[in-house]
């Protein structure tokens, strides 16, 4: 019987050991993993500290998906502007200043 056993190595050491994981983080909008052993881990942390410490803890926003009202809105204002020979596409983003006209037409 053969066993074949995957070891990581730690991407900065280069050393692989019985400690190496997978570790995420993000910095803005990047995500990064990264396998290190626990040591380069600890380090790593224990450089980060001090701004963990400082920082607030946040939950990544949630993409809301359109409401069947706006996207009826969205067609509504795509007709309005063509029949105010307003440039505007079949589909995608409607430009600010269209919606802004739009809506000061049709304001009580």
């Amino acid at each position: 019987m053969e066993i074949i056993q995957k070891l990581l190595a730690d991407d900065i050491t280069g050393r692989a050991d019985g400690t190496v994981a997978t570790r995420r983080f993000s910095l803005e909008d990047d995500h990064y993993a990264i396998d290190l052993s626990d040591e380069s881990y600890f380090e790593l942390k224990d450089l980060l500290d001090p701004f963990m410490a400082a920082a607030r803890v946040v939950t990544p926003r949630k993409v809301r998906s359109r409401s069947k009202a706006v996207r009826g809105q969205s067609a509504d204002i795509r007709r309005w502007a063509k029949e105010h020979d307003l440039p505007v596409s079949e589909n995608g983003r409607l430009p600010g200043s269209v919606k802004e006209q739009y809506e000061a037409a049709h304001a009580a």
